[in-house]
Order: C-alpha cells, then sequence, then structure tokens
C-alpha cells in the first residue's frame, strides 16, 4: 500500500511539473522594477498571494508575494494593479454584521484586478467571498460603495450608494444609461463598456463573471482482483456510471463526482475471517485463523465520492489524478451460505487513488486502487471481521 501510495504521489508530482502553463506579460514590483516574463496563468477567481513566473521558457521558476507587487500582466487575458483604497469590509454571516448602514471606510494598500480599461476603469477586490468594486476616472480611484449590515429588526440591509455614485460621476449627457444597476460583475461591466462608449472610448475586458461549470455524464466499466485477507486474488468486473460536475475556476481543472458502481465477487475456497482465542494446556494463550468453509458471495453497490484534478496535454487530451471514499451498500446478507456457517454481513467506508488519461474529450482509462475495506460479520461464533481489497482497471465513455 505504501509503495502504491508513493508511486501515486511521484505520478502525480511529475505530471504537475510538466503541465505548467506559463503565459506571456510582465510584472513591476513595489521597488519601481519591471520584469517582462513568462507568468504561470491560474485563472485566479480573486487575488493570488504570489506568482510563478520564468524569465524565458528554459529558465527556472521563480516566485513573487503579492506584497512585491504593484502590477501584473498577462497579456489580454490578467491585469493587477496596486492602488491605495478606501474600503470598509464586512462578512456575508448575518451575525457578524454591522448595525450600521454608514460606510466607515479605512485606507489600504491593495491589489486589485482590472475587469474593464477605458476612459472610465472598473477594478474588483475578492476578500473571504466577498466582492468589492473601484472605479478609476481621470486617474483618480474611488470605491463603488455597498454594504451589507443588519437593520434594526434583526434583517439583512444593503447600502446601495454605488448606484448614486454611477448617476453622479459616470453619467452621459448624449445618452440615458442604465439605471439599477447590479452590484454584479457582469452588470457593472456593461455599464461601464456604455459609458466609456458615449465617452468615444474604446474598453478592454480582461475578466468577466466566473464561468459556469460543465456536468459530465459517463459510462464505466472495470476489469480487476479482488481478495479477501489470506485468500488469493480473484477476477472481478464492475460496471457503473458517473455523475461529473467541472467546477468553473483554476481553468476548469478541478472536478467533484460521484460514481455508483455494482461489484461481484465469489470464490470456492472458503473464506478465513477473524480468529479463534484459546487457551493451551502449558496455560498459553494462543489465537489461530478462524476458517469457514463454503462458497463466498459478495455482491454490492459502491457508491464512491472524490475529487478529481486535469492536468491539460492539449485541448482534447489530458491526465488526471483523483482521490475520495467509498460507502458500500452490500446486496448480500451472507458472504458464506453454509447452512452450518451462516455469515452476515456488513461493510465499512474506505478510501480510493486513481490517476488516468482521457482521450478526445469522450474516452478515458484509469488505474484505480481501492484500500482495504473492513468487513465484518457476527454470528453464533462471535464478531469477526476480514479486509477486502480491491485494485482495476477502468475503461469510460462520456455522454455529453
Amino acid at each position: 500500500m505504501k509503495k502504491l501510495i508513493a508511486l501515486y504521489v511521484l505520478c502525480t508530482s511529475c505530471v504537475l511539473f510538466g503541465q505548467t502553463k506559463f503565459e506571456k506579460g510582465y510584472f513591476i514590483t513595489t521597488k519601481g522594477n519591471k520584469v517582462e516574463c513568462l507568468i504561470k496563468n491560474e485563472d485566479w477567481i480573486g487575488i493570488p498571494d504570489r506568482i510563478e513566473y520564468k524569465l524565458d521558457v528554459n529558465s527556472k521558476v521563480n516566485s513573487m508575494g503579492k506584497e512585491n507587487l504593484t502590477k501584473v500582466h498577462i497579456v489580454d487575458k490578467i491585469l493587477l494593479e496596486r492602488h491605495e483604497v478606501l474600503i470598509e469590509r464586512y462578512s456575508k454571516n448575518l451575525d457578524e454584521l454591522s448595525i450600521s448602514r454608514l460606510i466607515k471606510p479605512k485606507k489600504e494598500s491593495l491589489l486589485l484586478k482590472v475587469i474593464a480599461d477605458g476612459k472610465a476603469k472598473l477594478l474588483k477586490y475578492d476578500f473571504k467571498g466577498v466582492q468589492y468594486f473601484f472605479y478609476e476616472l481621470n486617474s483618480n480611484i474611488n470605491s463603488l460603495e455597498y454594504k451589507l449590515y443588519k437593520t434594526s429588526k434583526g434583517y439583512l440591509g444593503r447600502n446601495l450608494n454605488y448606484q448614486k455614485i454611477l448617476k453622479d460621476k459616470l453619467n452621459c449627457s448624449n445618452k440615458n444609461l442604465k439605471s439599477n444597476i447590479k452590484y454584479k460583475e457582469k452588470s457593472l461591466v456593461n455599464y461601464f463598456i456604455d459609458y466609456n462608449s458615449c465617452s468615444d472610448s474604446s474598453t478592454e475586458v480582461y475578466s468577466q463573471e466566473i464561468k459556469k461549470g460543465k456536468f459530465n455524464i459517463r459510462g464505466k466499466i472495470s476489469l480487476g482482483k479482488s481478495k479477501f485477507k489470506n485468500n488469493q486474488y480473484q477476477f472481478v468486473y464492475k460496471i457503473g456510471s458517473e455523475i461529473e460536475y467541472v467546477l468553473p475556476f483554476n481553468n476548469s481543472k478541478w472536478s467533484v463526482f460521484f460514481e455508483p458502481t455494482f461489484q461481484s465477487y465469489s470464490n470456492n475456497e472458503g473464506i478465513t475471517i477473524g480468529s479463534i482465542t484459546f487457551i493451551g494446556v502449558s496455560g498459553g494463550v494462543y489465537s489461530v485463523p478462524r476458517y469457514y468453509d463454503g462458497e463466498v458471495s459478495y455482491k454490492s453497490i459502491e457508491l464512491p465520492f472524490g475529487a478529481r484534478h486535469y492536468f491539460y496535454l492539449n485541448d482534447n487530451n489530458k491526465l488526471f489524478a483523483n482521490g475520495g471514499f467509498i460507502v458500500d451498500w452490500a446486496l448480500t446478507d451472507y458472504l458464506i451460505t453454509n447452512p452450518n456457517d451462516l455469515l452476515p454481513i456488513s461493510t465499512t467506508v474506505n478510501y480510493f487513488l486513481g490517476f488516468g488519461y482521457e482521450i478526445n474529450k469522450r474516452y478515458s482509462i484509469e488505474f484505480r486502487f481501492n484500500t482495504p475495506r473492513t468487513i465484518s460479520s457476527i454470528n453464533e461464533r462471535g464478531s469477526s471481521t476480514s479486509d477486502y481489497t480491491n485494485f482495476s482497471f477502468k475503461l469510460g465513455y462520456n455522454f455529453l
């Protein structure tokens, strides 16, 4: 088991090292130094704590913390800028909100994400799931003021002062711009595009609302080997399906999935499960394996829940690694149906590791190893347990 985990970690690390994607850009440090380089694009949701970069394709990977950066630009994709802004941080948790509607900001130096760049610039800062928006006009940067607070009756209130700011500071004499703009990235971007257009200025949009995730539904078949402790491995076939949700960030490299699978194991060897303890003639305590004779039959529905990480080789092919836990629903009441040795069955949760390859966004092959699952049985002879181990190769087909 330890050797397999070590191999898994080694393969994953090698793939992680080889699949990083660096794109042309530059950054400026707090000391004013501009560095032209290749920057690793992680498709960040918020502001990264640090960036990784290479001076050229063949150079080593370096990193720079956000506290040392005043600007980061990945050409045509991402623009981060440091500004001194007035901000009042708040929580989405009602119990943690202020009871004051008034905004009482403090000055902070923050690295902000530029969302729309033109005569008027829209910027964003993410912190603990809360988005704060700012605008820059004529080289002056100000907050689009918005705040959640708790009313005197304990309800959720909203200070929508940003709507007045848009009307007063970013209006257009030649065109009626939309009112009642939502405090959402997409809605604000559209407003800034309209304002800049009215001001005879183009708008470069660096980011839009977070992409939607994607569902995949796969059919799965597998061939592998399983065994109970002290038994020989037996070939086992499995058939199932997988529902996967690809998360809408980090370049769609992460997903979660649920994979109900039918599995069936049988042998004619009998089974060694638990042990018998006795006192010998000399007074010593001895323990020997307890053997049950008869046909062993174990059928169940496995319910794996897991997380998966993709390593893109190109637009159509990718490697992946996944892991998670398995809840097992036994379909057989007894491990052995010998009338003299009925063994009722109960199972525990176990875990799995896997890595594989997806081809043309449609076909997949995976090696999967399940950690030993404890099988328990209680009958008139007492309580007994045994470990059930399985590894397999899985073939998949994506229907979506």
